[in-house]
């Protein structure tokens, strides 16, 4: 008993100092990390996605978004040696998968309406989004899936980052320089990103190819500069608790030049054959302005209106120079001129209601029209010179051509919460496409089709951090411009016309999979897919 006592006091003793130390932590906080808010959203999330954050940007490694990307499962890129540029989901050509910025799809100049990953440095970007399987809000045109650029968002409070990096790498004849700054703050309810990135890299490539059967030996060598200059501007002003209106200018432009020499000699004796010098030059400009305004009614429904104006215009200039003989005399240059200009304006609205079912399960309705109007202006022309000065001009006037395209959507769809296991996502989504497509030759056609395309997504919750997905969907891959345009080109083997009734290539798409989450960053997961395309359609048409 005195030793009970003894131990009493001893603590009735110690109780003050105690209590004094403990009064000391005012409260505990537990703030989520970049990576555990992301994966966290993956999870809940009803239609299958793949975010990869700034963190894992920088751990992945790579100058752009392109250099991230590839280094995903079923992600793959083309381009020139060493350079990712256009992106191919499961291995599908480039006119099947679609690109958007901040959610709205960028013009990129391209035939296939492609748009470039190298021209966007990773150090303007928040995040990215990779769907393999679109549901109805998302434009159709996304036979393979599509990937999702948000760019820096203001942060909470002041932050100034600036770096400047130099490489070279001897094996792939890689070396360059890069700068960037970004700077952002918060200025009572208005928040602001500002940054700029330059980068200025140089590719070289050499290679020999010899021919027994023409009895020829081929040289090349070849030296790529890209210079890329970047900037954005964010800005987020809210108003009040339910109000928040953003802008979002960028501004991109990408240089681009080729000097290539290429020699064949006679594999036999050695002499020379013929010599072609060739210089290009390619100057790209995107320049694009988007707003949005997004509203919260008390009940929790969420009404968002956006707009946007963007304009890609590109300008090639290529000359080479040829020789021949085994002397290498100077034989002609030949010349080639191409401008693209690329408009396109959006308008969207799209309202998300709460609402409770009968069976008092949560369901999340979602409708919304969009619309988008392209405008695209292609001019070539070509010309020889000969080694007396005389200019001959080459232009074949189907070379250029005018596209006016009008696309509007209206979708609606459903989240609802069936069990506290299963959640199923149902919807449809129709696109009308109105076009108008004129040659340089003066040939003028419409087009006009309607795609209805119904999804379905699926989530079931097993047990816990192990879940089930299923989805399936019918998307589209609109054809390439000129493949509308009503052209015709005669060659030696075969004749090529283009048909403004070609309508666009539909897919069905089927995924599933399991997910198995460790912790709150830890994933495995494995899942298969299948897709049934079909590229031949005819629709109605008028020509002139």
């Amino acid at each position: 008993m005195r030793i009970l006592m003894a131990l009493t006091a001893f603590g009735a003793l110690l109780s003050p100092a105690q209590a004094a130390e403990v009064g000391r932590v005012d409260e505990i906080v537990v703030q989520d990390t970049e990576e555990t808010r992301a994966m966290q959203e993956r999870r809940e999330s009803t239609t299958a996605k793949t975010i990869v954050t700034r963190r894992e940007m920088a751990e992945l490694g790579g100058q752009t978004a392109a250099d991230v990307l590839r280094r995903l499962p079923r992600l793959f890129f083309s381009g020139p040696p060493s350079i990712n540029k256009d992106i191919r989901m499961n291995g599908l050509d480039k006119e099947f998968q679609n690109v958007l910025i901040n959610g709205s799809r960028p013009p990129g100049g391209g035939e296939k309406r492609e748009f470039s990953l190298d021209r966007i440095p990773v150090e303007q970007i928040e995040r990215m989004e990779v769907f393999k399987n679109p549901n109805a809000s998302h434009d159709a045109d996304a036979v393979a899936g599509f990937v999702n650029i948000v760019l820096k968002r203001p942060p909470p409070k002041r932050t100034i980052s600036v770096s400047g990096q130099g490489s070279v790498n001897d094996r792939a004849d890689r070396l360059g320089d890069k700068f960037t700054a970004t700077v952002g703050d918060q200025f009572g309810p208005v928040g602001a990103q500002v940054g700029g990135t330059r980068s200025d890299e140089f590719r070289g490539k050499d290679k020999a190819v010899s021919d027994t059967a023409k009895n020829e030996r081929e040289s090349e060598s070849e030296l790529k500069r890209f210079l890329t200059v970047s900037g954005l501007l964010n800005l987020e002003w809210r108003i009040g608790e339910s109000d928040r209106v953003s802008l979002r200018p960028l501004i991109s432009n990408q240089d681009e030049s080729t000097d290539k020499d290429r020699l064949v000699k006679n594999l036999a004796t050695g002499a020379n054959k013929s010599r072609n010098r060739e210089s290009e030059v390619k100057e790209a400009s995107l320049q694009s302005y988007g707003a949005d305004w997004e509203h919260k009614f008390s009940g929790g429904a969420i009404l968002k209106l956006e707009g946007s104006w963007a304009m890609n215009e590109e300008n090639k200039e290529k000359k080479t120079a040829q020789f021949t003989g085994a002397a290498l005399a100077f034989s002609k240059n030949v010349f080639e001129d191409e401008r693209k200009q690329d408009k396109e304006r959006v308008a969207a609205a799209e309202f998300k209601l709460p609402w409770t079912g009968p069976r008092q399960n949560e369901n999340l309705l979602s409708t919304g029209l969009k619309w988008r109007d392209k405008d695209r202006r292609v001019t070539k022309t070509n010309w020889e010179v000969n080694p007396a000065g005389v200019r001959a001009d080459k232009t074949v006037p189907d070379d250029s051509y005018r596209v006016d395209e009008t696309i509007n959507a209206a979708f609606v769809m459903n989240e609802a919460s069936l069990t506290d296991k299963l959640v199923l996502t149902p919807g449809v989504r129709v696109e009308f496409t109105d076009g108008g497509y004129q040659s340089g030759g003066g040939r003028s056609a419409t087009g006009r089709f309607v795609d209805w395309n119904p999804s379905a997504h699926a989530l079931y919750r097993i047990r816990d951090g192990l879940q089930a997905r299923a989805s399936v969907a019918r998307t589209i891959s609109r054809p390439s411009f000129r493949d509308k345009v009503p052209t015709r080109s005669v060659k030696p083997d075969k004749v090529e016309e283009g048909n403004p009734d070609l309508g666009a290539a539909r897919s069905i798409n089927a995924e599933a999979g399991l997910e198995k989450y460790f912790g709150k960053t830890g994933f495995l997961g494995a899942g298969g897919f299948y897709k049934r395309i079909v590229t031949t359609q005819v629709l109605r048409g008028s020509c002139a």
